[in-house]
């Protein structure tokens, strides 16, 4: 793999993979060959939730783990580390020395200021963005600077505490495959919330004995783990959400920013758990993701895109040999179900 154009990615898990499959999508499509090496320090997920020395000290090592495949470029396809680490990186690898150029991955915040012309938002002007990113993202110098001239009260500020590690949990090769698996209703998640099954007030979940375990983001959100599926992570979005209810009932919210690459995998899930916040469901229960108007008019942004086109201008540069190889995923906590998933993101 290092004879040829080599191109490495790095992330606490499978998040990365959201960039990686936007990349290996747009080289395609200019015809640019290209092997992929993804390296993912899953032993140390989630990074949201560590010190700035802590992420950099990760980031370093995971740099050098990547270098061991003599990359042509290295991703930074995450948002904290990117936010953190990056400045540090650049001291270690200066862009002026010949060297291997590093792309940093963080929150498309510029982009969705330039969707603030468009004619809905003109017209409401108590329209608010929410941005949800970790909590490392959000405190972070680099995230602040990104606001000098902003006007804060348009923004909605969102930790989605320990989400990247429910995410990694309850995805697995085939609910994120099977055709049979369908968006739930409202009513569905309505339902789960009375009888505490994924969600619960604070009084502890169902009692199911030695297999309950929880993710919970504050004392009075626990999740379920014993269910390994879409709907907790659709659940434990929702319980994020929770206390934004108003913005969302007065259809002040335009936009929401994903701050990490973990949260573009999940889409449909964010859609879903926005719908569980309406007051009530149809006669039926029955609400259709992609008809509702407030998740029409709520835009879902990531920067995936915009990476790949960062990629490929990066890449005109380097050579272009015409041998390619199936990618290469290499985990630090290795297991065969997340090489499986890693598989199944990167081909779906």
């Amino acid at each position: 793999m290092c004879n040829s154009l080599t191109i490495g990615f790095f992330d606490s898990g499978i998040g990365g993979l959201s960039v990686l499959r936007e990349c290996k999508k747009l080289l395609s499509a200019y015809g640019v060959s290209a092997n992929f090496i993804y390296y993912a320090d899953n032993a140390n997920l989630p990074f949201g939730n560590k010190t700035e020395s802590e992420i950099i000290q990760i980031a370093t090592e995971g740099i050098k783990k990547l270098l061991e495949y003599q990359p042509k470029v290295i991703v930074l396809a995450c948002n904290t580390v990117s936010l953190i680490a990056y400045p540090h990186l650049q001291r270690l690898y200066p862009p002026h020395i010949p060297t291997i150029p590093i792309i940093p991955v963080t929150p498309p915040i510029k982009h969705a200021r330039a969707l603030d012309t468009s004619a809905h938002t003109q017209t409401q002007s108590n329209s608010k963005t929410m941005i949800l990113a970790t909590r490392a993202s959000l405190n972070s110098r680099a995230f602040a600077n990104h606001f000098k001239d902003a006007n804060l009260a348009d923004y909605l500020l969102v930790s989605g505490e320990n989400l990247a590690r429910v995410i990694e949990t309850n995805l697995n090769p085939k609910n994120i495959t099977d055709p049979n698996i369908t968006p739930r209703t409202h009513a569905d998640v309505l339902n789960d919330r009375g009888t505490h099954r994924y969600v619960s007030t604070g009084r502890g979940g169902r009692g199911d004995g030695v297999n309950d375990h929880y993710f919970t983001t504050t004392p009075s959100h626990p999740i379920k783990r014993n269910c390994a599926d879409l709907n907790v992570i659709t659940a434990y979005i929702y319980s994020i959400l929770l206390p934004y209810k108003k913005y969302f009932d007065s259809q002040q919210i335009t936009k929401i920013i994903l701050g990490c690459t973990h949260y573009s995998l999940v889409k449909p899930q964010i859609q879903q758990a926005i719908i569980s916040l309406s007051a009530k469901a149809n006669k039926l229960g029955h609400v259709d993701v992609f008809s509702d108007p407030k998740i029409q008019n709520i835009q879902l942004i990531d920067n995936t895109k915009q990476i790949a086109h960062t990629l490929y201008k990066t890449l005109l540069t380097q050579t272009n040999p015409q041998i390619t190889q199936p990618p290469k995923f290499v985990f630090s906590n290795p297991n065969e179900n997340i090489q499986k998933l890693a598989e199944s993101l990167f081909n779906n």
